[in-house]
Parts: C-alpha cells; sequence; structure tokens
C-alpha cells in the first residue's frame, strides 16, 4: 500500500465522517467499498450496502447502481454468485435506462468473471468482448487492460495458450504505460499460470515467487491467496516428476496453508474452496488419506454452498428475468418510438398542411398585391400621360396666353391708334358739320326772307362741304 493510498482512503474516511447526506458521500462509499474487495470482504461489504441505503434515500440511480456493482463483487469474491448476478442485472438495468456506457461495460465485464468461475466460458467470452468494444469507444485504457487480462485467462482454460498470451502481453504494455502495479501483477500471476499448463513448473514458480512482493505493496489479498495456491500446484507437480518428492510435497503444503490463510482474511468462499482442493490433491499425493479426506471434505461444504442445483436455477431465472425485462423494454421502447414516429407525423403532417395553407394565402396575397400592382401601374401610366397631355396642353395655353397677350397689346396700340385718329376725325369733320349747320341755320333764314342768291351760295358751299366729308369718309372706309 503507498503513501499516496494511505492519505486518499483517509481523506475518503473524512468525507463519510461528515456524515452528509450527499453524492459526494455515496461516491467515497463506494470507493472505500473497492478499495477493501481484496483485503477485506466484510468492510467492502459494510461500505458497498451504506453507499446503496444513501443512495436510495437521496434518490441517486447512479450511486444506486454503482452501489449494486459494488455489492456484486463482494459476493462473487466471497463465491455467491447468484447474489452477484442479481446485483449486477440489478445495476445493468439503471445503467441501460441512464445510458451509462462505460458503467454497462463494467457489469458486463462482472457478469463475465461470474460465468467464469461457474465455467460457462464461452459466454463468459461474450460479456467480455462486448465490455471491450465499450472500453475502447469510451477511451477507458485502465478499464482495457483488466478486461484483457481476463480474456487471456479465459483463454488459457480453453488451452488456447498463444492467443491468452497475446492478451497478457497487452495487458502488461497497458499497465506499464499507466501505472496499474495491480493489473500488471495479475497478468504475471497468469503468464505463470500458462507456463504450468505446459508444464514448464520450475519457470512457473519463478515467476510465481515474484508476485507476493508486488501485491504485498497494493494490499491485494486475492493475488496473494491465488498466487500462493498455484504456486502450492506447481511444486505438487514437481513432486510427482521427482525422486525425492518429499521437499516438494512440503513446499505445497506451506504455500496451500499461506493460501488458505490469506482466502480466510478475505472470507472468500472461492479462494478457500480452491485452497482446499490444493491441500486435498497434495494429501492424496503423499497418501496422507485421513488429512486428504478432511480438506475433500471442507472443499465440498464450500463448494456445495457455491455450486448446487437450486442457486443453479436461480442465477438461470435471475439471466431470463433480466433478459425479459429487457426485451419488454426493448418492445415498450419500440412502441414509445412508434408513439413518437405518429406523434412526428402527424406534427409534420400539421407543418406541411401549414405551410400548404401559408403558401395559398402568400400566394393569393401576391396575386392580389400584383393585381393592385398593375392597376397602379396602369393608373401611374394614364396619369402620366395625363401629365404630358396636361403639359402639353400648359404649354399651348401658354403660348397661346402670350399669342392673346401680344394681341392685346397690338390691340392696345391699335385702339390708342384709332382713338388718335377718331380724335383727328372727329376734329377734322367738326369743323365741316359746323359749317353745314351754319349755313342750314342761314338757308333756313334766308329762305324765310327769299334772299335766292344768298341761298344758292350756301347750297354750294354745303354741297362742297359735304362732297369733301364724304371723300373723307370714303377714304376712312
Amino acid at each position: 500500500m503507498s503513501a499516496q493510498s494511505e492519505i486518499n482512503k483517509d481523506s475518503l474516511s473524512d468525507v463519510i465522517k461528515l456524515n452528509n447526506e450527499d453524492i459526494e458521500t455515496v461516491k467515497a462509499l463506494n470507493i472505500l467499498s473497492e478499495y477493501y474487495l481484496y483485503q477485506n470482504i466484510d468492510s467492502s461489504v459494510f461500505f458497498g450496502k451504506q453507499a446503496l441505503e444513501l443512495s436510495k434515500k437521496i434518490s441517486y440511480k447512479k450511486g444506486i447502481a454503482e452501489s449494486y456493482r459494488s455489492i456484486g463483487r463482494t459476493n462473487t469474491i466471497s463465491g455467491h454468485y447468484k447474489e452477484s448476478l442479481d446485483c449486477f442485472y440489478k445495476a445493468l438495468k439503471i445503467n441501460e435506462a441512464l445510458n451509462d456506457s462505460l458503467s454497462i461495460g463494467k457489469n458486463y465485464s462482472s457478469i463475465g468473471i461470474v460465468h467464469y468461475y461457474q465455467g460457462d466460458i464461452e459466454k463468459a467470452l461474450e460479456f467480455c468482448e462486448k465490455t471491450v468494444e465499450i472500453y475502447k469507444t469510451n477511451d477507458y485504457t485502465k478499464g482495457l487492460a483488466r478486461v484483457y487480462n481476463n480474456i487471456g485467462l479465459f483463454y488459457s482454460d480453453l488451452d488456447k495458450l498463444d492467443t491468452a498470451e497475446i492478451y497478457f502481453s497487452k495487458t502488461i504494455e497497458i499497465a506499464k504505460k499507466i501505472h496499474d502495479l495491480k493489473v500488471e501483477t495479475s497478468a504475471l500471476g497468469n503468464i505463470a499460470r500458462n507456463l504450468m499448463i505446459k508444464n514448464d513448473y520450475q519457470k512457473a514458480i519463478e515467476i510465481f515467487l515474484k508476485i507476493p512482493g508486488k501485491a504485498r505493496k497494493i494490499n491485494d489479498k486475492t493475488i496473494l491467496a491465488i498466487t500462493y495456491a498455484n504456486i502450492a500446484v506447481a511444486y505438487l507437480n514437481l513432486a510427482e516428476k521427482k525422486i525425492n518428492k518429499n521437499a516438494y510435497f512440503d513446499s505445497s503444503l506451506k504455500y496451500n496453508a499461506i493460501a488458505l490463510k490469506n482466502a480466510e482474511q478475505l472470507n472468500s468462499n472461492s479462494l478457500k474452496a480452491y485452497a482446499y482442493n490444493g491441500l486435498t490433491g497434495t494429501y492424496k499425493a503423499m497418501h496422507d488419506y485421513k488429512n486428504a479426506f478432511k480438506s475433500l471434505e471442507k472443499y465440498q461444504i464450500i463448494n456445495d454452498s457455491i455450486f448446487n442445483q437450486k442457486k443453479t436455477e436461480a442465477i438461470a431465472n435471475i439471466e431470463a428475468k433480466y433478459e425479459n425485462e429487457k426485451k419488454q423494454l426493448v418492445i415498450e421502447n419500440l412502441q414509445k418510438e412508434k408513439q413518437t414516429d405518429l406523434k412526428l407525423i402527424q406534427k409534420k403532417n400539421t407543418i406541411i398542411l401549414i405551410v400548404i395553407i401559408g403558401f395559398l394565402i402568400v400566394l393569393v396575397l401576391s396575386l392580389f398585391l400584383y393585381k393592385l400592382y398593375r392597376a397602379k401601374k396602369q393608373s401611374l401610366k394614364l396619369l402620366d400621360e395625363k401629365n404630358k397631355d396636361i403639359l402639353i396642353h400648359k404649354e399651348e395655353i401658354a403660348a397661346q396666353r402670350d399669342k392673346i397677350s401680344e394681341i392685346a397689346f397690338e390691340l392696345k396700340k391699335t385702339n390708342r391708334t384709332k382713338n388718335k385718329l377718331f380724335s383727328i376725325i372727329a376734329h377734322d369733320l367738326k369743323n365741316p358739320f359746323q359749317g353745314i349747320i351754319g349755313f342750314s341755320e342761314m338757308i333756313k333764314e334766308d329762305a324765310e326772307k327769299q334772299n335766292l342768291n344768298k341761298i344758292k351760295k350756301f347750297a354750294e358751299y354745303i354741297f362742297n362741304v359735304s362732297n369733301q366729308t364724304y371723300k373723307l369718309l370714303d377714304n376712312l372706309l
């Protein structure tokens, strides 16, 4: 355990001591549950349940899902596979509702591990391969290293050792880059396990013996228990090939005992079963049938608590229930999508109708405006023509006005001349008429006196004056 890890654990404990009922406290509880997962199962369960209770209280769905997964992982290590799957599927259902793809991937991986422990490697591979795709999409490198390690382990059990080693190499490469000593150590143990399958027990033991020091640094009792149990198996297999068997038997018993101690400290049924199974094999090889029987009996009790028909059926029911619920959810989602599609179609049709009506209104309005425009244009054209006519008439009137003014001026001038002429005529006529009047009066008087000579002279004078006046008038006309 590094100093930094201790500080982190202490800081998380401080968060919990604040006794706040909030999301940060839920997160701290779940992190502590994971922290104790490979050290103290009971503590891990305690913090996981505390996180679940608080998440439900504050209605924090993501926290509820993560808490179920925390509890599920403790049940997996304890060998309570039915309970672990029940938790994982509950978490998965919430993850799917929240569309939390990364958490879905984590639960797939956890479900895959349970199937592996139950011996269904093909199903384990199926779930973990789904996890790989999700982790790649989310660029979750740390998780990718872990799932590669698990897939390598599955291929080892399928006797596809070359494929397994490829995955272990990928795991170690990523783990070194991200400084994940836990995953690197686990992958190293799996490589040693591969060597055992190849019957290279000595080389396997050399690698296994490098692991405890690394495991203690990260305080991982699960890796310690598995490693010691595997060392015991390796020594047992070496003993069968050696003449001096007792030394190897003793080493096998020694490491099995250490493995069992770590498994008991963890309270892990699966690891205890693994250690007791190793002890049974060693005692049997030593012909110590009494102790072999005792170990076998303990192994069977623990193993039966892990695997029995009822639990197998219960697990199958959990998965069937999840699949049915998932199918039902898919159907409901499809129905919702269908209803949504219908609403969208109706909405679309309504929009189209509105657009068409709007278009028609715009079209009618445009035609009306166009007609108004044409009428206005025609009116403007007529008005323009009228204006032109008016201008022409105005110009003609102006010309006529000028002409009239000119004529008026000439008339005035002529009138003045006429007046002057008439004045002259009047003057010229005045004297003759005065003469005629005067002589007529004299003729009247002489006629009364019968003075004919004078009358004759007056008559001649009147004749001459009248003749001159007539000529004057004739000239004027």
